[in-house]
């Protein structure tokens, strides 16, 4: 279906993406990158309302429809300064999570296009936006605001091919701000202090909430206010999440937190919390037959698949009643961090892996 892994292309366009700004909500000039490398082998190509780019490798029906999925942002600053390429590491900032899986399709787009490759079903690739953080899965969720039944099935590319996601970990999360007067330290002492109620209200959600519900975790993940030492903060808030993978619980959980959070408003104190976006937990619905030939096609390249349960582009479209699983292209480590790498020698492992999933029967 494609052919030998072509290592030094992978390599010069890996780079590439990866020095190229994309960072969730803000991915231009990374899709622009892309435009122009698809625009460069003549394929067609189409972007919907979120900035999402779809390349349509054969018609057909969409309920017979596969799609193939990899998310083009990168977190934090959204690119790498550089590429350090050394000892059979491939290290820098989104190499692995996401940018070799975006690297594999679009290398595999030129293969097919260029070779007059004959497919076997409808497919259709997707190089979707806002994944990572406060993207919020914003590119999935306009794939299935778009088209209201379930294609064939939705594979996501993405992270370390070791595991893999038939399950969506849900996430509800989070800010609060408080506003109170404010004042001198010694003067005004006793009058209410916007950093101590929100340390309070995160203290009356964990300790209410977070052992309460198995299966979930609790993360604060950034407090700032107050303006001095000698001065009692007028202004505070604060970030946090809640992670599960049972709806129902995440369900309780949310409207719990509004109650506790309302309950700190007093006189004096003006208490505001805010959804920074919702993640649903959601179950597999992949066929059993279909799951069994993903793991043997691992087993192939001598990798223990272990099933992993996420929170990946998946997330959305499984909730919506869509087949969809997650799967990786490559070895890689240090997610999210300036020091992540992958292992050059797994890569043409995971082009065998793209390889095979093509030649499935769907």
């Amino acid at each position: 279906m494609i052919g030998v892994f072509p290592e030094n292309d992978f390599l010069q366009l890996l780079q590439k993406l990866a020095i190229t700004p994309g960072p969730s909500l803000n991915e231009k000039e990374r899709l622009d990158y892309i435009k122009s490398f698809l625009s460069s082998y003549n394929v067609e190509y189409n972007s919907d309302k979120s900035g999402n780019i779809w390349v349509t490798l054969k018609e057909g029906d969409w309920s017979d429809t596969v799609i193939f999925d990899a998310h083009v942002d990168v977190v934090e600053k959204g690119y790498c300064d550089n590429v350090i390429i050394k000892d059979d590491r491939i290290t820098g900032l989104g190499v692995g999570d996401n940018l070799t899986a975006v690297a594999m399709l679009l290398l595999m787009i030129k293969d097919i296009t260029l070779n007059k490759k004959a497919l076997n079903y409808p497919l259709k690739v997707l190089f979707s936006v806002g994944e990572e953080g406060e993207g919020n899965l914003k590119g999935v969720r306009q794939m299935v605001n778009d088209n209201p039944s379930a294609p064939k099935l939705f594979i996501s590319f993405d992270i370390s091919y070791d595991e893999y996601s038939k399950d969506g970990l849900g996430s509800n999360r989070y800010k609060v701000q408080v506003q109170c007067p404010g004042g001198h330290s010694w003067h005004d002492y006793g009058s209410p202090n916007a950093i101590s109620k929100v340390v309070s209200i995160l203290h009356s959600i964990e300790t209410n909430l977070d052992k309460r519900y198995q299966g979930t975790s609790f993360n604060i993940g950034g407090i700032s206010g107050g303006k001095g030492i000698n001065s009692i903060a007028r202004n505070a808030e604060a970030i946090f999440e809640f992670r599960g993978i049972d709806p129902t619980n995440l369900e309780k959980i949310d409207n719990s937190i509004h109650t506790i959070v309302e309950s700190f408003n007093k006189e004096e104190t003006s208490v505001k919390i805010t959804d920074l976006g919702k993640r649903p937990a959601a179950f597999e619905n992949i066929p059993t037959e279909l799951d069994e030939i993903i793991q043997t096609i691992y087993t192939k390249q001598k990798i223990n698949l272990q099933h992993q349960i996420r929170s990946t582009n998946i997330n959305i479209p499984l909730a919506a009643g869509w087949p969809s699983v997650c799967l990786g292209l490559c070895d890689c480590f240090n997610y999210h961090r300036e020091d992540e790498y992958l292992e050059q020698s797994s890569l043409p492992k995971g082009w065998e892996i793209l390889k095979d999933i093509l030649k499935i029967n769907f």
